[in-house]
């Protein structure tokens, strides 16, 4: 039978397939990330009022996203504020981060109303309490990291959209220094996600998927210094770095963030 030419079932794409998105090892999307966020702050201080990227990571499980929210942090903290740091020890200077876990959080985590008086009178109105999730310090420049924004529920999700696309609760705006970072997994068997795919989230977010890649990891466990049976073991089976045909049966897999643990448990032995 000749060949089909049909188009390949939606269901059966890959999910950065589907989205269309670019396929990029982890180091370089932190690098991406870190430079577009400083390139946009020194373009505001050249007098070019450009917008805020909403950025969103989507990889499997153990990948290293999370971390390079921290690591790019911590860089752009160093990168910006390293010489005044330097002069200044007493007025140091931090690109922040804040991190929320979207499945152990509800909308009311967030911003709670409750009654207060009228100036001179007696009527009450409705004011919002804004909790120290949200960043507030008017001159503060940070990251705000919303991970697995995929397992969270709807309502919390809805809130989460506003932060993603206006960098606002509600009415109160996030000072202008602060970018939002979403982390998801992608909606394949594996994981139990409730993915949101609408089409004006979708534009305002850069999109980018990470695979593992071993020569990566391998960079990153030296420069990490891991202990060297782990970095051995690497270098002799890069097919390990992650196992996908173990996560697929629901069995332990292994992932470069359980190789990091690995790696603290055997210099601990010693």
């Amino acid at each position: 039978m000749p060949k089909s030419t049909a188009e390949p079932n939606e269901t059966e794409l890959k999910y950065h397939e589907r989205l269309n998105i670019a396929v990029l090892p982890i180091s370089k999307i932190k690098d991406l990330l870190k430079n577009d966020i400083k390139d946009t702050i020194l373009a505001w201080q050249k007098g070019r009022n450009v917008d805020r990227q909403c950025y969103r990571i989507v990889g499997p499980a153990g990948v290293g996203k999370t971390a390079i929210c921290h690591q790019i942090a911590a860089e752009l903290t160093e990168d910006l504020f390293g010489e005044h740091n330097k002069k200044n020890p007493k007025e140091l200077k931090t690109f922040n981060i804040i991190m929320v876990k979207s499945p152990v959080l509800c909308r009311d985590d967030f911003i709670i109303p409750f009654p207060a008086k009228s100036m001179g009178g007696e009527e009450f109105s409705f004011k919002m309490l804004y909790s120290d999730f949200v960043p507030k310090e008017k001159n503060s420049f940070g990251i705000f990291v919303i991970d697995e924004f995929s397992r969270g529920d709807h309502q919390l999700q809805q809130l989460l959209w506003q932060i993603q696309n206006e960098y606002a609760v509600h009415r109160f705006h996030f000072p202008k220094g602060w970018f939002v970072i979403s982390v998801d997994n992608p909606d394949d068997s594996q994981y139990t996600l409730d993915t949101m795919e609408d089409a004006a989230g979708i534009r305002r977010q850069l999109h980018v998927y990470t695979e593992v890649n071993a020569i990566d990891f391998l960079n990153y466990a030296i420069a990490k210094d891991f202990h060297p049976l782990v970095i051995e073991f690497v270098q002799a089976h890069p097919e390990y770095v992650y196992d996908f045909q173990a996560q697929k049966i629901g069995s332990v897999y292994a992932n470069p963030a359980s190789s990091e643990k690995l790696s603290d448990h055997i210099w601990k032995m010693q």
